[in-house]
């Protein structure tokens, strides 16, 4: 399956459109997804660790690129207590559950 192609699959089951960015240069998003006039730019990490600021802070910039009027992080071992500090003010959405869990 593709980069990131589960987290797509099951996002499509849902309902959004869902576009996958190009490997290089993709602006430090995966996924590109929009369901009811809404567009997600998406960061999809398969670490051991929790994720970092850093993560974030790329996908706020990577909102800004794509013109998306959210940004998320999904991550299937969490995340640090300062990247959930940092998600705050530029409302970067932050995910762990199931929807990250890929093999």
């Amino acid at each position: 399956m593709k980069r990131n192609g589960r987290i797509a699959e099951r996002l499509s089951k849902l309902g959004y459109d869902v576009e996958t960015t190009s490997i290089t240069s993709d602006f430090r998003a995966d996924l590109i997804a929009e369901k009811d006039e809404l567009r997600y730019a998406l960061q999809c990490k398969s670490h051991v660790k929790p994720v970092s600021v850093k993560a974030v802070q790329e996908a706020a910039g990577s909102r800004q690129y794509y013109k998306c009027d959210f940004a998320e992080v999904v991550s299937m071992s969490g995340f640090t207590a300062a990247a959930q500090e940092l998600a705050i003010e530029p409302g970067v959405l932050l995910a762990s559950d199931s929807i990250a869990r890929w093999p």
